[in-house]
């Protein structure tokens, strides 16, 4: 559209159609109003009201060109009006369902991502191993001052490409071993789920991959002459299961939450192993059963069941996070 201006120009200007609004047609009674004759008898009066808006796009054209080098530059302006138009255009028909995405676009990251944990479908495994992605970021962002101000509140739109790389680079150091790959799997993982409800619209860790260095040791181990002084090591209320489980641990390879979990009936003494489903894969992996070995020194570690009553727990333990204060 344009607008004649008092200079010979004409000012190029976008208008928007937004819809209209349909207000009933009401007497002094607060009663529908009807129509009483002609085709529209006896149905109801409505105020029609239409919205619009208008872009002033800071382009002028003469009204009247007089010389070829108007008519040249009015060309040019058209075709770069018409080009403005053509992408607003294009964004308008991209983000029709944006305005019920809007807001869901203002949402915090942070909160989702905790919604997202919840779901009832996920493991209890794959729960934990979330939350403590997502509290890995959290750190992140606390710990970074550029992005100190979104560690409680992080809109969708502010998750951005730059901050990801930023975050890349704080778990390379800032963690060793398997742990900086596995947080950032998490945290790709609750971002693409944001992604697939089109509340992100371009997924930001796009392009980021976290690898280990194969050349360099993964875990910290100890050597025969440490697990032998930690067996013999002793203190003044020291509790003896922790103590025991721990040992087994040295020695078998087997997790904590596998180990705490362990009955007399998981062991047969008669081959001397060991057979056990891994918490971390179980239900999800046909791999999930151990089966371990066990010479003399792990059977008398194990003991035998009280009262022969097989059901009961090789390592009455307390919890994980009562064991990390001990």
């Amino acid at each position: 559209m344009q607008s004649e201006l008092s200079d010979g120009r004409a000012s190029l200007y976008l208008e928007y159609y937004l819809g209209r609004t349909e207000t009933p047609v009401l007497d002094e009674n607060g009663n529908q109003v009807f129509y009483t004759d002609g085709a529209m008898a006896g149905k109801p009066k409505y105020k029609i009201k239409h919205s619009r808006k208008k872009e002033n796009l800071n382009l002028y054209i003469w009204l009247q060109p007089r010389s070829q080098q108007e008519r040249v530059q009015n060309k040019n302006t058209l075709a770069l009006a018409e080009k403005i138009r053509f992408e607003r255009e294009q964004s308008f028909l991209e983000d029709r369902e944006g305005y019920r995405l809007r807001k869901d676009m203002d949402d915090d990251f942070l909160e989702f991502c905790r919604e997202f944990i919840n779901l009832p479908s996920l493991t209890k495994y794959t729960k934990i191993t979330l939350r403590h992605g997502l509290q890995k970021f959290i750190d992140f962002l606390s710990e970074t001052p550029r992005y100190a101000l979104y560690k409680n509140n992080l809109k969708m739109t502010q998750l951005t490409t730059d901050m990801v790389a930023a975050y890349v680079e704080y778990l390379k150091g800032n963690g060793s071993g398997d742990g900086p790959k596995i947080h950032f799997r998490m945290f790709k993982r609750m971002v693409t789920a944001a992604v697939d409800k089109d509340l992100i619209k371009k997924n930001p860790c796009r392009g980021f991959v976290l690898k280990n260095d194969n050349m360099t040791l993964q875990k910290g181990i100890l050597l025969p002459e440490e697990i032998q002084k930690l067996v013999a090591t002793h203190y003044e209320g020291e509790i003896t299961a922790v103590q025991r489980a721990f040992i087994f641990g040295l020695y078998t390879g087997a997790r904590w939450c596998d180990t705490s979990q362990l009955r007399f009936s998981n062991v047969d003494y008669s081959t001397k192993t060991l057979k056990f489903q891994q918490q971390k894969t179980k239900g999800h992996s046909s791999r999930s059963w151990v089966i371990v070995p066990l010479n003399d020194n792990l059977i008398r570690l194990i003991g035998y069941p009280p009262n022969d009553n097989l059901d009961a727990r090789i390592f009455d333990v307390p919890s994980y996070r009562q064991v990390r204060l001990i």
